[in-house]
């Protein structure tokens, strides 16, 4: 029951467009570096850049380099799986978030082409600023006299900027503390070479809690409004910047983000793109020198011309799900050039990137009496895509009758269902790790007791899912006056209609709900993991990511 209670936060977040992960102790891997074996006479590592500025002498100058090469960690975002037990034939898993070393490489050349053009070394650069948003959580040391470090986001990218060699770096205060659904972290630096003035915005799109909220506020109408209002953020943040920062030399921008983030990166690149052709950018500014690269990155976005955006690169994986909304049915959507990835051979070079990474290809199961998935003789679905279209066909069906949830339009999505997802995250992003823990013992523990609401869910039994509930919550010391009590019970109903209606509507032709149930069980971490940096750098090492 735990396990099958977690496995419909992909859905959730599904609906909504992505979510973060929740750091958690994590252990060092042995270096994955990336990027070319040849460099020239022009390149040198940031630690040597160091030294040659403190030997500068008086008679006379040395050039700044035009390149740099540097190695850098991420977290990455797969709960990692051990080798295969060789007594067992069973995976071991590891409750951990591994951090990894890549090589990067800086060049003022990559901003020296026409932005329109795609430059897939900028994009693995890109990539790297993006992925550096996210804090690094390293494992205590086995031996006390070691140094233990965390290293926060605004930290992390901070960090990155200084060993392109960036100045002036910004991080604004949300980044650092008081998130909310409408915030935004971002950092913005700058870079002078030749007559340009490079200014970079890399946006944050892992570990922004409250932040979390705003991925689920559409909107009736427009953009999607909790991505918008943080994409306003960032520009209001990126006006003043170069207001105050930037010298009047030829100004050049680069705009990247991951997941949450490359949805607002997406968004701000529209903007400026739509005001330089309205000719109303407050900057000295074309598009041609405004570069914006996004990866994994939900769609925010309400414009019928979303291919004139030629200077502005999704990388996205076939398969992952958060890319697949929000739904079509809402008519939002990602502007720019969609750089499509997936290779057959995918899993095994993602073995090969880190060994722990054991997932099975995708298989369509059915569910025995025993809860436990099965093999199905003859599948209908050929891929992950058959089963996202599955559950959203009949997720976002219109329904007349009012003792099911309608949520077949952004408006009703609004009224019907938004609220129940702001309440939920209000309570979620308020627990402490031991809460959250605990919590998931529960379900575990008390699943024989809980088997009456579950019927009761399936015949629509009035206060089913609240009785589920409210005993949980208090068993990890939440306490409900008598109006938080009525709350809850009202946002308990909303979730009972929902699942009501998953239950009593899933009549898709083809589809079986409890199969597809199993089936999600049984690709829990193959569904996880399209979503992840680690599938992402898998895919730059192998050459696979082409347009």
């Amino acid at each position: 029951m735990r396990k099958l209670l977690l496995l419909s936060l992909p859905i959730i977040l599904a609906l909504a467009g992505c979510g973060p992960r929740t750091p958690k102790e994590s252990s060092s891997s042995e270096s994955l570096l990336s990027s070319s074996d040849e460099t020239t006479s022009s390149v040198i590592s940031s630690e040597t850049s160091e030294s040659s500025e403190s030997s500068e002498s008086s008679e006379s100058t040395i050039p700044e380099p035009t390149e740099y090469v540097f190695d850098h960690e991420y977290q990455g975002n797969m709960v990692h799986v051990s080798k295969i037990n060789e007594e067992t034939q069973e995976e071991e898993e590891l409750d951990e978030y591994k951090i990894y070393s890549e090589t990067h490489v800086y060049k003022n050349d990559y901003f020296l082409h026409d932005s329109s053009v795609f430059d897939v070394d900028l994009a693995a650069l890109s990539l790297g600023l993006s992925v550096a948003t996210g804090p690094l959580d390293y494992v205590e040391p086995e031996n006390a006299e070691e140094e233990s470090m965390d290293v926060e986001g605004y930290e992390n990218v901070e960090s990155f900027m200084e060993k392109m060699h960036f100045d002036d770096i910004y991080i604004n205060e949300y980044f650092k503390e008081n998130e909310t659904e409408d915030t935004a972290g971002f950092a913005l630096g700058h870079r002078h070479f030749d007559d340009i003035e490079l200014v970079a915005v890399a946006i944050r799109g892992f570990d922004y809690g409250d932040e979390m909220k705003g991925n689920f506020k559409l909107g009736k109408t427009g953009n999607a409004s909790g991505f918008n209002s943080g994409m306003q953020m960032v520009y209001d943040g990126l006006s003043q910047y170069i207001s105050n920062s930037v010298s009047d030399a030829r100004l050049k921008l680069w705009i990247t983000g991951y997941s949450r983030g490359g949805a607002i990166a997406n968004l701000l690149g529209a903007k400026i793109n739509d005001e330089i052709d309205s000719g109303i950018c407050p900057w000295d500014l074309d598009k041609g020198n405004t570069f914006v690269y996004t990866f994994a990155t939900p769609k925010g976005l309400t414009a019928d011309n979303v291919s004139d955006y030629e200077n502005i690169y999704n990388i996205i994986h076939l398969y992952d799900g958060v890319t697949q909304v929000a739904p079509s049915a809402y008519n939002l959507k990602r502007c720019g050039t969609d750089i499509v990835l997936h290779d057959d051979n995918e899993l095994t070079l993602l073995n090969e990137y880190d060994e722990d990474i054991v997932i099975k290809p995708f298989a369509q199961k059915s569910m025995s009496l025993d809860f436990k998935p099965k093999d199905v003789e003859n599948p209908t679905y050929t891929s992950i895509l058959d089963l996202y279209n599955s559950l959203f066909t009949n997720l976002l069906a219109e329904r007349t009758d009012t003792k099911y949830l309608d949520i077949s339009t952004r408006e009703n999505y609004v009224d019907n269902f938004e609220p129940t997802i702001m309440y939920a995250f209000n309570i979620y992003n308020g627990l402490t790790k031991q809460q959250k823990d605990a919590l998931g013992a529960y379900f575990e523990d008390n699943l024989s007791s809980m088997i009456g609401n579950i019927l009761g869910i399936l015949f629509n039994t009035k206060d089913s899912v609240y009785k589920i509930l409210k005993p949980a919550l208090e068993s990890i010391g939440l306490t409900f006056n008598e109006e938080e009590d009525a709350e809850l019970k009202e946002h308990s109903a909303v979730i009972q209609k929902l699942v009501y209606t998953l239950l009593g509507n899933y009549n898709t032709e083809g589809s079986d709900l409890f199969g597809d149930i199993g089936t999600m069980m049984e690709n829990a971490k193959y569904m996880t993991v399209m979503h992840t940096p680690e599938m992402m750098y898998t895919m730059f090492h192998n050459n696979l990511v082409t347009i």
